[in-house]
């Protein structure tokens, strides 16, 4: 069964059917508020039960979904019903074959290489300590020339990020070199069990060097700092990369849209 929750229902922090799409739909939920809500529903045995899954819809449409598979078939049914304009989730393509879907590798890092990875000497800095220096016009050209970052999230990363923060919900960290950021990472340590590493950012002009899985690495130690196990989603060919800091491969998440 699938119920509607209040988004500060705790069950909703203990639900963890897949590891990488859990802690966003957490994520997501704790920074509801009255200008930017979010629906949450449970998949649960019943009603006032334990919680087996988690679905999240922002204003926007966009939908998160991270279900056990003994709910798969009910959870496509209920995701078809409220509608979505892009759902993430771990169903597979056979769900929705009307639909296109781009496959992500999903990874988890049980154990953390304990040293750095070899790459340039940079200079670390966490968010707090360069936010006098950026302006959302500056963060996003910055983003539209790295290009890692997909269009949507170039005018809200820097101010949901700082958001985040600053409710004691996560970490940024910009990697400088000669006094300029040439690479970044996020960590966001939700729930009780993982905390997901995002928006590794790389500057091309230094790709190549190892900067990517330097920044990676660090987000991963912020998150074991808080007793929690890192994950992280890439597109499959990336996720080489991260293999030598101590990441594998679990179940693929997936990205739906319209075909066309």
């Amino acid at each position: 069964m699938i119920a509607w929750i209040n988004p500060d229902d705790p069950r909703l922090f203990s639900a963890g059917a897949h590891p990488c799409l859990a802690p966003l739909t957490q994520s997501w939920a704790a920074l509801h508020r009255p200008g930017a809500p979010v629906e949450c529903w449970l998949a649960v045995a019943e009603e006032e039960g334990p919680a087996r899954g988690t679905v999240c819809r922002v204003g926007n449409g966009t939908v998160i979904a991270s279900l056990p598979p003994e709910d798969w078939e009910e959870g496509a049914a209920f995701l078809r019903m409220i509608g979505f304009a892009a759902l993430e989730t771990n169903l597979p393509p056979s769900f929705f074959p009307e639909l296109e879907a781009t496959e992500f590798a999903a990874m988890i890092c049980p154990h953390l290489i304990s040293q750095p990875p070899v790459g340039p000497e940079v200079e670390v800095l966490p968010a707090q300590e360069w936010e006098p220096h950026l302006n959302v016009g500056t963060f996003s050209t910055l983003q539209c020339r790295w290009g890692a970052l997909p269009g949507e999230a170039r005018d809200g990363f820097l101010s949901t990020s700082l958001l985040r923060q600053r409710q004691g919900l996560g970490q940024s960290f910009f990697f400088l070199l000669g006094g300029e950021p040439v690479a970044l990472s996020a960590a966001s340590p939700l729930g009780h069990t993982w905390g997901t590493v995002g928006a590794v950012a790389v500057d091309p002009k230094h790709q190549g060097r190892g900067l990517g899985r330097l920044a990676a690495w660090h987000a991963a130690r912020f998150i074991k700092e808080q007793d929690k196990v890192p994950v992280l989603c890439c597109v499959p060919p990336l996720a080489k990369l991260y293999r030598p800091l101590g990441f594998e491969e679990i179940q693929p998440v997936y990205r739906y849209v319209a075909k066309g």
